[in-house]
């Protein structure tokens, strides 16, 4: 749902257990980004922000090489 409303999925803080039950359950996360902690997780999603400003930033003619 969150896809379908342009948001990216971030998952945190998946404990080891967890993710070691998920992988034997044979659980995929396809498009689902999966970090350690809050913090990387911000990083994360400032970066992915970030490209996806500059990717659809308009040019202006002095920007042109």
């Amino acid at each position: 749902m969150a896809r379908l409303r342009g948001a990216e999925t971030v998952i945190v803080g998946i404990q080891p257990d967890v993710a070691f039950a998920m992988v034997q359950l044979g659980l995929t996360l396809k498009g689902v980004a999966t970090v350690l902690d809050l913090e990387e997780g911000l990083a994360s999603s400032i970066a992915r922000t970030e490209e996806r400003f500059l990717e659809t930033k308009p040019r202006r003619p002095s920007d042109r090489g």
